[in-house]
């Protein structure tokens, strides 16, 4: 069977070195990534990622559930897909850092999740300079940028040794996976922002992010596309940030899963060199956010020529007056919007369609298997056109938020999700 054939079930019985070593099986040598480092295969993604298992087993012994932090720019897509991985060939488990973030946010987080390692790319350890390595307590200078990615342990909110540098030619491609991890392993803690407070951490498992990989390529991306498939045939394309739940859930697993080829956009968003990189891969689906698509539609008209299949948007309302412009701007190309939160993983609902052409602005209908309620102080459903309170349910989402008992306790409602959101579902089934 094919991996792009594997079913849910199946996904959910697997961890994700099992589902990289099954697509590096198969097309080992079909492109995987662009970006601004490069291009990289299947093959040659694996081999980094285990060259940087490799060295993190060797540094700091057995790492399973210790939390690794990742602090990459978009620009350093390559090295960062790679590390990772390799955090997950490990049984670590991956914390990826806003790239905006500065020392003292940096160590805020190290406060509250404790990691035992920090990988940084060399455009971030520029920004810090000595003064800012200084203050997270490197004594002495890092050493010259000639590396991909700079390992260093991490004690309390302090750098407790000598850093160590990983170069992609630091491996002769002889490596092994090492085989720790478990389905149920913790992979990844998604930290929000905390701008409005502490910073609350979603957890989810080596199998969740599997099943994740799978709704969005058999379903997500699939439904508004009559039913087709993420493949390897496509080329999905994205300018959603690299560190965020939603770029690991919805771009860099799900081009695992399906075999097709990933172009990460910059480190700062370009609308016009957006477009034309669409021209240039031939992307067939793209994920962004409203915002980036209105950019686009402001600038001068585009030149004929293949558009994407599928452009589909998360992250905030969709107006009616940005759907009729992207309809007029890609009148081929059929446009979607999701709904979800942090918590969620991923959209649990989706719009499009003759339901979009009516109500832009719904965030659409459940996507199979989620179940939504809309429900009063209760807990009882209210009746269709009356305000209620929303509720998600959904295989997968969240387990619980990083040693906050308190905080996931309100997050759930049983095993229903409680979003925060107000809504309102209409005599059509569309939740708005």
């Amino acid at each position: 069977m094919r991996t792009a054939d594997t079913t849910f079930g199946e996904v959910s019985t697997m961890t994700l070195p099992e589902l990289f070593e099954r697509r590096v099986e198969e097309t080992p040598d079909s492109l995987a990534v662009h970006s601004a480092q490069g291009d990289m295969t299947f093959a040659g993604w694996w081999t980094r990622a285990l060259s940087i298992a490799d060295l993190l087993t060797a540094s700091f012994g057995s790492l399973r559930g210790e939390r690794v932090a990742l602090w990459f720019t978009n620009d350093e897509a390559m090295t960062y897909v790679s590390t990772l991985q390799s955090v997950f060939e490990v049984g670590a488990i991956s914390m990826g850092l806003d790239d905006r973030y500065a020392v003292p946010e940096l160590q805020r987080l190290f406060d509250l999740a404790e990691p035992r390692v920090l990988v940084i790319g060399p455009q971030l350890a520029e920004r810090l300079g000595p003064e800012g390595f200084a203050e997270l307590g490197l004594d002495g200078s890092p050493p010259a940028p000639d590396w991909d990615a700079l390992v260093l342990p991490i004690e309390g909110r302090l750098i407790a040794g000598a850093p160590t540098p990983w170069a992609s030619g630091d491996t002769d491609g002889a490596l092994s996976p090492s085989r720790v991890a478990a389905p149920a392993d913790d992979a990844m803690i998604a930290f929000t922002s905390g701008s409005t407070g502490t910073p609350k951490g979603p957890i989810w498992s080596q199998a969740a992010v599997c099943q994740y990989a799978e709704r969005v390529s058999h379903c997500t991306y699939a439904v508004p596309r009559a039913g087709k498939a993420l493949s390897d045939r496509d080329v999905l394309q994205s300018p959603v940030p690299l560190y965020t739940a939603a770029s690991l859930i919805e771009n860099i697993y799900p081009t695992v899963f399906s075999g097709c080829q990933l172009v990460f956009e910059g480190r700062r968003f370009d609308a016009a060199a957006s477009e034309e990189r669409m021209a240039r891969h031939g992307t067939t689906v793209y994920n962004g956010v409203p915002a980036f698509f209105a950019m686009m539609c402001d600038l001068p008209k585009r030149r004929p020529g293949p558009a994407p299949e599928l452009m589909i948007m998360s992250g905030s309302a969709l107006t009616e007056g940005l759907y009729r412009r992207m309809r007029q701007r890609w009148p081929t190309t059929q446009v979607a919007n999701w709904y979800g939160l942090n918590e969620s993983g991923t959209g649990q609902t989706l719009n499009h369609g003759p339901d979009m052409e009516r109500h832009p602005s719904s965030i659409g209908r459940p996507l199979p298997p989620t179940e939504i309620r809309v429900v009063d102080a209760d807990l009882n459903a209210v009746a269709v056109g009356i305000e209620g309170d929303l509720l998600m349910r959904a295989p997968g989402q969240m387990r619980e938020y990083f040693r906050s008992p308190d905080q996931t306790a309100e997050r759930f409602r049983g095993d229903w999700l409680f979003t925060g959101d107000r809504a309102v579902q209409d005599e059509d089934g569309l939740i708005h």
